[in-house]
């Protein structure tokens, strides 16, 4: 199974070359072109951010333009989930 496909990389043994590693970025087609989007988020200090996009839903933050073409998943732990 291949969640994503990318072209024009070259493959490194991490532990060697992790200082070579530039970086990868997703533009919000290849994004909002997937079956099945995920989110994760661990920490207390993400749980302001969690209320934002899932209770509030504010509009100007990056990942509320994000719609899988399925589905889109929140995984939380108890301290993100925390929405006091």
């Amino acid at each position: 199974m291949h969640f994503f496909h990318v072209t024009g990389l070259q493959k490194a043994p991490l532990k060697d070359q992790l200082e070579e590693f530039e970086g990868l970025s997703f533009t919000y087609p290849l994004i909002n072109n997937a079956k099945n989007v995920l989110f994760l988020a661990l920490g207390e200090n993400k749980a302001s951010i969690i209320k934002k996009i899932l209770i509030d839903k504010v509009q100007k933050l990056v990942s509320s333009h994000i719609k899988a073409k399925e589905n889109l998943y929140f995984i939380l732990d108890k301290k993100s989930a925390k929405f006091n």
